[in-house]
């Protein structure tokens, strides 16, 4: 499995956006004024001219955040009925067609744009390969061959630096270790 495309990798900023300290483990949010969504959109989208609204735009990271967890498409199709996605037929340089998804009219051209990315994602069966580590709650895009990833690294050499997978590893050996030197004492 090859790594995710610019696309995928753009939701996945957008996603991380949100996210738990590694020293605190309190809630952080990178968008903390209008300036910083502002430049996220402008690195990402530069051809949206309107401004962003952040609580449409906290609301549906959040909702794709919670989606990621529950696979509940419900949380997608409530999204789609205020910023409708295109599918266009268009042809590559080859000739040869492929499917755009583009935004319709929108409240929130940022939501719609990102909207579409989510859209072509399950349309390619990218989507549910973005996983949200069950330690850490980062958004991690899973590439193993079967996309059975749980954690957002093993080793903590990754973007993070932080061996969630061998953490919660280690902390069902010691449960499991105190559950069998309990058995033997009795």
């Amino acid at each position: 499995m090859q790594a995710p495309g610019k696309k995928m990798e753009t939701m996945r900023i957008f996603l991380n956006s949100w996210r738990l300290s590694l020293e605190t483990f309190l809630p952080e949010d990178a968008f903390q004024s209008s300036d910083e969504l502002r430049i996220f959109q402008a690195t990402h989208f530069p051809w949206i001219s309107d401004l962003p609204q952040p609580d449409l735009v906290f609301e549906l990271r959040r909702d794709l955040r919670s989606m990621l967890l529950s696979h509940d498409s419900a949380v997608a199709q409530s999204w789609l009925a205020t910023h409708p996605v295109a599918v266009m037929l268009e042809s590559d340089e080859d000739g040869l067609p492929f499917l755009r998804f583009t935004p319709l009219s929108c409240p929130c051209q940022l939501c719609g744009e990102l909207l579409a990315i989510m859209v072509e994602a399950i349309e390619l069966k990218d989507w549910y390969r973005l996983k949200i580590c069950l330690d850490c709650q980062w958004i991690f895009y899973d590439t193993s061959k079967n996309a059975s990833r749980l954690w957002c690294s093993m080793s903590g050499t990754e973007e993070r630096g932080r061996a969630c997978g061998n953490i919660a590893k280690a902390r069902r050996w010691r449960e499991r270790h105190r559950q069998q030197k309990g058995m033997g004492t009795a």
